[in-house]
């Protein structure tokens, strides 16, 4: 789950309720001639609640979570224990939590500004102790096994940036390469580092052992280290999903408009990778896709289609609002969804989960009644 978009916000984020639409009939007696039968009401506008709280519960799930809040936990969501995660201090702001191809968890502060800075963790797989990645500002994962990229953004006081390959535990393997001034890094891949350069919203692939871009994209919705996700920014309407084979190069269209979705959404004000996941093998694409709005409707819904080489298959009530944004994350064969919403600022957001698999595209509840955090990442 890149970022933290869906987090910490004081917006309702919601799945859309259904209604249906009665006929009205009349009664059968015959009607009084000084009294006339009232008009049926009329509906109200279609509102989608709060949370997942109105979708059948999942049962069994066999997953855990990490949950990162004012402390990091493990969390079983079949039998409901949690464990805490040792070497990570707690924090009044909280943390963002990323996973690896490898299944190994990034923890990064949350920063209460734009220039402030924290220290990154790194929570190995299957592991419940968290190892301190001193030196860097940012790291993100690696195409290679074990590995990861730290970086530190050029300083204000005239400091370089630099970017560097690590390990787990943080040991440089090769140089330090300049970043430029303004450049931030997604993650790693085979074709180079996936960037965002200053002040746009068109990422691109970079060297950094030649400073030179290897290929500009779009907006892009999910990556890996071997494929990429994303859509022509000046694209508005019925908006294919270009993925990329970093191997080859080679690029295919996939069409989302066929199965009555209005629109990808391209939202050129955020910087960061959002919108949409691989499974682990890569082999299926979960993307938000937004609705025109309906008649009788308060706005734009979206909802969530599973891409694979046979074509689309959309997740059955899906429908959540398009101003909001789900973490989406794959669990193994599961697609899990989290919502957050809070009651202000300062207080930590309750957690929402929702679950489907390709097999059974129909979205349901997972029970975790009572759960708080800013973000959540699969073990």
């Amino acid at each position: 789950m890149a970022g933290r978009r869906w987090t910490g916000t004081a917006a309702v984020l919601a799945v859309a309720a259904l209604v249906a639409a009665g006929g009205w009939q009349a009664s059968r007696a015959k009607p009084s001639p000084t009294r006339s039968a009232s008009p049926p009401p009329r509906p109200g506008p279609i509102r989608p609640p709060a949370d997942f709280a109105r979708l059948p519960p999942a049962g069994p799930t066999g997953i855990r979570l990490l949950v990162a809040g004012q402390r990091v936990t493990e969390l079983d969501l079949d039998s409901g224990v949690a464990r805490p995660v040792t070497g990570i201090p707690g924090s009044t702001l909280g943390y963002t939590l990323r996973r690896t191809d490898g299944g190994a968890v990034i923890v990064q502060p949350l920063r209460g500004c734009p220039v402030c800075t924290g220290t990154p963790y790194l929570v190995p797989a299957g592991s419940l102790a968290a190892t301190r990645l001193d030196g860097y500002d940012t790291v993100v994962p690696a195409a290679e096994p074990g590995m990861l990229w730290g970086y530190r953004p050029a300083g204000a006081d005239g400091r370089a940036g630099t970017v560097r390959q690590i390990d787990y535990a943080g040991r440089p393997h090769g140089p330090a390469y300049p970043l430029p001034p303004g450049r931030r890094v997604e993650r790693g891949t085979t074709a180079g580092l996936l960037t965002l350069p200053c002040c746009d919203a068109t990422f691109e692939l970079w060297d950094p052992r030649a400073d030179r871009v290897v290929r500009p994209l779009g907006v892009v919705l999910a990556a890996s280290a071997t494929r990429v996700a994303w859509a022509d920014r000046s694209c508005v309407l019925d908006c294919p999903v270009r993925l990329t084979d970093l191997a080859t190069g080679a690029d295919r269209v996939i069409p989302v408009h066929g199965d009555g979705l209005a629109r990808l959404e391209i939202q050129t004000e955020d910087r960061s990778v959002v919108g949409g996941a691989f499974s682990p093998d890569g082999s299926v694409l979960a993307v938000a896709v937004p609705r025109r709005p309906t008649a009788g409707s308060t706005g734009p819904t979206q909802d969530v289609v599973l891409l694979t080489a046979a074509g689309s298959t959309p997740v059955a009530s899906s429908t959540m609002a398009a101003d909001v944004s789900p973490a989406m994350m794959w669990v193994g064969a599961r697609l899990v969804l989290a919502l957050s919403r809070a009651a202000s600022s300062v207080e930590q957001p309750m957690l929402s989960l929702a679950t489907a698999t390709l097999a059974e595209p129909e979205l349901r509840r997972i029970p975790a009644a009572g759960l708080l955090g800013y973000a959540v990442v699969g073990r």
